[in-house]
Parts: C-alpha cells; structure tokens; sequence
C-alpha cells in the first residue's frame, strides 16, 4: 500500500486528490464519498458516540485523528480495511458510511472485539460538515504500549490513553439504543443525498433548456 503517511489533519484534501482515491474505491464506497464530496469519515468506537475521523488519501496513506495509517479495498469490495493504531478494522459499507464487522490485533493476527461489544462505526463526514466533534488532536507517535506527544508538545514519554489510536476497551451499549441513534443518521443522510441529487438534476434540466 506504500509508505505509511498521514494524510494533512489541517487542510481539506485538494479536489484532484480526491477525485484519486474514488477511484481507488469500489462503486458502492465510490458514490457514497462522491455524493459527500469527500473522503472524510466521523469515527464511532461504540456506534453511537463521534470520538474522532479517520480520512482515506492517495495511495493508501489513511489520516485519522490519532496516529497515521493505510487502507486499502479488498476482493469484496464494499470492505474497506484499515489499519491504524493497534488493530486493522475490516470495514464493510452501509448507506451514509461504513461498520466494522472485524477488528484483529496488527502484531498477532487475534480477533480484538470482546463478546456482545457493540461494534464501531464510520459516518461520511461532507465538505459543508461544520461539526466539531472530533476535532484534530496533537498526532502521537506510537511505541508499543506507550506514546510519546508529538511536535510542538511535551515530548515526553507516557502511557497510552484510550484514544491514543483505536481503543480496545468499547462500552457495551443497549442494542436498541444504538439503533436508535444509527437510524437517525442515515435517515438524515438519505434526505441530504436526494435533496442534493434532485438539485443537481434539476440544474442539468434548466442547463439542457438554455441549450
């Protein structure tokens, strides 16, 4: 997948680059990100809380509020994979974003959710996306079980904190409540994906009559 490099947490990705990494992706992921104008996900450890983003980029690279990354399409491809933090995440595509079905340690391979976990989610984040939840932390370089802060920072060396890459230790959530809480969000994005589809048909209708 190349050099593992985060994708800049500052700067939205440039329209060019963008239009790169949709067609790196399968169809159903491809629309989905075209439709948001983006590559930018809100990231859910339990399907219901927004703790963070992760962003696929060229060639890859995956940024992601804590530490950086890679992605990549596998042979079914509405899964996505993406390693980052102690574990790769095997990401299948739903309406509005992405669940992750598996979730397996990098350094032995060991299936990473605990029974009954609730499961973690992507929700696309669109470029009209005012939302500051999950706003760009700090990056910290990970060392084993400890981190060290980033630039900038203290630079000192301390024990890895829950959000110090993909945490391992999700809540357990009542079933209905995060069903609740899903449902209303891809109703939302249901409604947004018509209303800005039936605009863009209606301008190419007005478009093709001036013609």
């Amino acid at each position: 997948a190349g050099a593992v490099v985060g994708a800049d947490a500052a700067e939205p990705a440039e329209c060019g680059s963008l239009e790169a990494v949709w067609r790196q992706l399968g169809p159903r992921w491809a629309a989905m990100c075209r439709a948001a104008d983006s590559t930018k996900f809100h990231w859910s450890h339990d399907g219901m809380k927004k703790q963070g983003w992760v962003e696929l980029a060229e060639n890859g690279r995956l940024g992601t509020t804590w530490v950086e990354g890679s992605w990549k399409v596998m042979d079914d491809v509405d899964v996505v994979e993406m390693d980052f933090g102690s574990s790769r995440h095997v990401c299948r595509f739903r309406e509005g974003g992405f669940i992750v079905e598996e979730k397996f340690l990098i350094r032995t391979g060991k299936a990473s959710y605990k029974p009954n976990q609730a499961k973690s989610c992507g929700f696309i984040r669109s470029m009209d996306d005012t939302s500051t939840r999950g706003a760009p932390t700090p990056r910290k370089q990970p060392i084993g079980d400890w981190v060290t802060d980033g630039p900038g920072q203290s630079g000192q060396k301390r024990k890895r904190g829950p959000l110090d890459g993909d945490r391992e230790d999700a809540p357990k959530l009542a079933f209905s409540q995060k069903d609740l809480r899903l449902d209303a969000f891809f109703s939302g994005w249901e409604a947004w994906s018509a209303k800005r589809f039936g605009e863009a048909a209606k301008a190419t209708a007005a478009s093709a009559r001036r013609a």
